[in-house]
């Protein structure tokens, strides 16, 4: 097995630990209060930069 096809065979688990990973971040961004304070702004940001 060259190094082309050990990268072409990891590639659909990437794309789905990366949709996975967008979909709870999302998730988490919806489902967070709007009134959680300077913690809760934060950890929103730090999930958008993270998504």
């Amino acid at each position: 097995m060259n190094g082309r096809q050990l990268l072409g065979s990891l590639q659909l688990p990437v794309v789905t630990i990366g949709g996975v990973l967008t979909i709870v971040g999302v998730w988490g961004l919806t489902m967070m209060s709007a009134g959680g304070g300077v913690a809760a702004g934060f950890a929103a940001i730090l999930i958008l930069v993270t998504v």
